[in-house]
C-alpha cells in the first residue's frame, strides 16, 4: 500500500503510526521456552509475528480535532523470541542512522522555515 493522499470522512490522513499489543505475552513464552538472563541497560533484538488486528484515526496535530489525521494500525503480537544475528544489528544501525538523518533534514526545514517567516 502507497501512503499519500488518503482521506477519511473528508479530512486529509498526513500521519501514519503503528501500535502492537501483546507483546509482553509473546515474549514472557519465549522466556518460558528458553530463559534468558537480561541486564539493565542491555540492548536485545526481538522479532515480533504480528497481525494486524483494527485501525483507528486520531488528530495528527494534538487538540487539532479539526485538521489532517493520523492513522494508527494496531498490531497483536501472537509470538516473539529474542534474536542474536549480527546481520540484524548492522541492518538496524543503518535503520538509525537513516532515522537520524531524517531528523536532522526536518530540524532544518524547521529552521528554515522559522527564518523565512521571520523575514516577511
Amino acid at each position: 500500500m502507497q501512503m499519500g493522499q488518503e482521506l477519511y470522512r473528508g479530512r486529509e490522513v498526513t500521519a501514519y503510526g503503528i501500535k502492537v499489543t501483546n507483546a509482553g505475552d509473546g515474549l514472557s513464552k519465549a522466556m518460558r521456552i528458553k530463559p534468558r538472563d537480561l541486564e539493565f541497560g542491555e540492548r536485545v533484538m526481538v522479532v515480533l509475528e504480528c497481525v494486524v488486528g483494527k485501525d483507528g484515526h486520531e488528530p495528527a496535530i494534538k487538540d487539532d480535532y479539526f485538521g489532517p489525521l493520523k492513522l494508527t494500525n494496531i498490531l497483536k503480537a501472537e509470538a516473539a523470541f529474542f534474536l542474536d544475528d549480527k546481520r540484524v544489528s548492522a541492518q538496524m544501525d543503518k535503520h538509525k542512522a537513516q532515522i537520524a538523518k531524517e531528523r536532522e533534514i526536518e530540524g532544518q526545514q524547521s529552521l528554515e522555515d522559522d527564518m523565512n517567516e521571520e523575514s516577511e
